[in-house]
């Protein structure tokens, strides 16, 4: 069966797309693990220091609010096929983890 050449533009639009999303689930899916820990280590050390009778710096649990809720915003964005979100919050998300594990 032949296709209308009009088609095949579209075709390998939506080829690409797809390697695009693929591209970003990856991302995703290795920056959220990466975000899990380092939001665990945070969680560890703030209760290490509450035992202690402690506290931890507050900038280090803002920037752990900021990690969370970048990669919440992520994985809505995800399901909602929202790619220009996605890609927003995956590179704000990499920030906070950047700035976070600076601080720890």
């Amino acid at each position: 069966m032949r296709r209308p050449a009009a088609l095949i533009p579209a075709i390998a639009l939506a080829a690409t797309a797809q390697q695009v999303d693929r591209k970003l689930q990856s991302e995703f899916d290795d920056l959220s693990a990466k975000a899990a820990a380092m939001i665990e280590t945070v969680n560890a050390m703030e209760q290490r220091a509450r035992d202690n009778g402690d506290l931890i710096n507050p900038a280090i649990l803002e920037r752990r609010a900021l990690l969370q809720s970048s990669i919440q915003r992520a994985e809505d964005a995800l399901r909602d096929k929202d790619m220009g979100a996605l890609r927003e919050q995956l590179v704000r998300a990499r920030g906070h983890l950047d700035k976070l594990s600076r601080m720890i």
